[in-house]
């Protein structure tokens, strides 16, 4: 059985507004009410995702200055958003001030049908007892983790270069994810297997590449002609009430194969993570996003025609030789089915241990302003428990050298096998965000 898609329940109510607050807006001591409104559109959404951008004068104007000036980019403040056809949900809202805009950001609970309008009263008020779930904590070790209040630990960034007693110099690595846990607090991502021990959790690296006469492999790093590394520096991360967010910088380097021991190379490219993970209380899965900017340096960067490189997951070590449970957007639902083939999504999930009928993984979503949308999806058909959005798959690639390109992805982390309707739900959500309207 996939997982399977609940409805709207009371697990995802924070809280409800205090009674005095309610006296004073009955009272007419605060703000007239600020109503706002959405269609789904012809898609059925799933736990959906809302934006909104407001002009922070109009919020100033129905708020007053204050509410808004307590606002910050590293401190995001949390306000009440009431469905008015059910006035006991409220929802708490993450509110980021943007330049001359307020960023509204929320989480729409269970199913939403096709068609269906949904319209909420917005209050400048955190719900009574709301804590943020998320705590950023730095290992001793260097590492950047992300804990939930409820569920422990959820993923770790690895910051530093990481690599394992016995292996080469090459094989060291940073600027990747893992592990990355399921709600249940099982692992979904495998690290330094024995099957290619160059796949790292959720990581991004091409292989194929010519930047001027240099012909770096960034995915096979044990080539030694490549390296990603972190910008420690350069990380970021802000605790929401709705988002976690984890911004980090990766230097893109040349490396000498006949002197490996070297700590850095030439740069030639620049990439930017941005990391949003979201609160979506009582599901079997974790949402997030990650955008990842790269800027050539110096010289063009050739991403050459090849069957892998790209925005890529690896599973954890049983899944190397445990049935793997496959499903794309096109129906695929066998790894030779799927594999070089294109996709909108693709769910790779395996089992727990040896022998288990208990079930994780993760389903990836290629965004439509991505490059070569839909991208071809690389599964290894027989054994190696990954998958890759591989945009040089057809023919070259060219990223003009200073020129900033962009991929977004949408992936969640799930206990349980691949539903097909979720993950229909989720890339439609992540294509086509609902379009919130004022209403007088």
């Amino acid at each position: 059985m996939g997982r399977t898609m609940r409805g709207m329940t009371t697990r995802f109510i924070c809280g409800l507004l205090g009674a005095a607050v309610w006296q004073l807006l009955a009272a007419g001591t605060m703000a007239a009410d600020f109503r706002l409104s959405a269609r789904s559109g012809d898609a059925l959404r799933q736990d959906a995702i809302v934006r909104k951008e407001l002009p922070a004068k109009l919020l100033a104007d129905r708020f007053g200055q204050p509410a808004i000036d307590a606002i910050a980019v590293d401190s995001p403040a949390c306000w009440s958003l009431v469905l008015e056809q059910h006035p006991e949900l409220v929802r708490p809202v993450e509110v980021v001030k943007d330049g001359d805009n307020v960023r509204l950001t929320w989480v729409e609970p269970g199913s939403w049908q096709s068609g269906e309008e949904r319209r909420w009263t917005l209050k400048p008020e955190s719900p009574r007892d709301f804590r943020s779930p998320w705590s950023w904590k730095r290992t001793e070790d260097g590492q950047v983790e992300l804990h939930h209040a409820a569920r422990g630990l959820v993923f770790r960034y690895r910051a530093e270069l990481e690599n394992r007693p016995g292996l080469p110099i090459t094989q060291n690595r940073g600027a990747y994810i893992h592990p990355f846990l399921t709600p249940s607090g099982k692992t979904a991502t495998g690290d330094f297997s024995p099957f290619h021990t160059h796949h790292r959790g959720f990581f991004l690296a091409y292989a194929k590449t010519t930047v001027g006469d240099h012909h770096p492999d960034f995915w096979n790093i044990h080539g030694g002609t490549a390296k990603i590394v972190a910008n420690k520096d350069s990380i970021r991360t802000v605790a929401g009430p709705v988002t976690a967010r984890l911004t980090a910088r990766h230097d893109w380097q040349l490396r000498d194969k006949a002197r490996p021991e070297a700590d850095t190379g030439a740069s030639v490219g620049d990439e930017t993570w941005e990391i949003s993970v979201y609160e979506v209380p009582g599901e079997p899965a974790w949402v997030w996003d990650i955008a990842s900017t790269q800027t050539p340096r110096g010289h063009d960067m050739v991403l050459v025609k090849h069957r892998y490189g790209g925005m890529a997951y690896r599973g954890p070590e049983p899944f190397v030789k445990g049935k793997l449970d496959v499903l794309t957007s096109e129906g695929a639902d066998t790894r030779a089915k799927a594999d070089q083939k294109p996709a909108r999504w693709i769910d790779l999930t395996g089992p727990v241990a040896d022998g288990s009928s208990e079930y994780v993984g993760a389903v990836m979503c290629d965004h439509p302003a991505n490059p070569r949308f839909p991208n071809v999806v690389r599964i290894h058909p027989t054994l190696l428990p990954f998958f890759s959005f591989v945009p040089a798959h057809r023919e070259d690639l060219r990223l003009e050298a200073g020129k900033p390109v962009t991929w977004r992805y949408r992936t969640m982390v799930h206990d349980g096998r691949p539903d097909g309707a979720w993950n229909e739900a989720l890339f439609a959500d992540f294509a086509t965000p609902v379009d919130v309207q004022l209403r007088d």
